[in-house]
C-alpha cells in the first residue's frame, strides 16, 4: 500500500512539473513577419544578437528593474536578457518570450532561471505593440510594389 501512495505522489509531482511554463507565447499573430520584427525591436531596443534565420532575438543585458546594464563599466552579480522566438513558417505566427536570469559564479555567468514576471511583462508589451501596428496597417503594407 505504501508503494502505491509513493508511486501516486511521484506521478502527481511529475504531472504538476510538466504543467509549469517557463516561457510565454503570443499565439496566432496575423501580422506580417516585418510587423512582428518591428514590434520586437520596439520592445527590446536594438538586439544584441539575432539568429541566422532571423527568427530568434536576444536583448541587451538589463537588471531586475529592466534598466540597461553597461557590461563594460560594471559587473553585476546577476543580469537578465530577453530571448524572443518567432515560431512557424507562415501566418499565423506564434511568438515565444523568455527573460533569462544569469548569476556570476567563479568569474563566469551561468544561466540560473527564467523570470516569469518579466517574461509576462515582455509578452504583454510585444502584444500591445503588435495590436497597435495592426490598427495602423495599410492594405499595401504586405506587398512590395517595387
Amino acid at each position: 500500500m505504501k508503494s502505491i501512495v509513493i508511486g501516486f505522489l511521484i506521478f502527481l509531482n511529475l504531472l504538476l512539473a510538466s504543467c509549469q511554463t517557463s516561457s510565454y507565447k503570443i499565439k496566432n499573430q496575423q501580422g506580417s513577419i516585418n510587423q512582428i520584427i518591428q514590434a520586437i525591436k520596439q520592445a527590446i531596443g536594438q538586439p544584441r544578437k539575432i539568429s541566422e534565420n532571423g527568427r530568434v532575438y536576444f536583448s541587451e543585458y538589463f537588471n531586475s528593474e529592466a534598466e540597461p546594464i553597461d557590461i563594460k563599466k560594471q559587473t553585476p552579480i546577476e543580469r537578465f536578457y530577453a530571448k524572443i522566438s518567432i515560431l512557424g513558417d507562415r501566418r499565423p505566427y506564434d511568438i515565444e518570450t523568455k527573460v533569462i536570469k544569469e548569476n556570476l559564479k567563479e568569474k563566469k555567468y551561468v544561466e540560473d532561471s527564467v523570470d516569469e514576471k518579466l517574461s509576462g511583462l515582455l509578452k504583454d508589451n510585444i502584444k500591445f505593440k503588435l495590436n497597435k501596428s495592426l490598427e495602423e496597417q495599410n492594405i499595401l503594407d504586405d506587398f512590395r510594389v517595387f
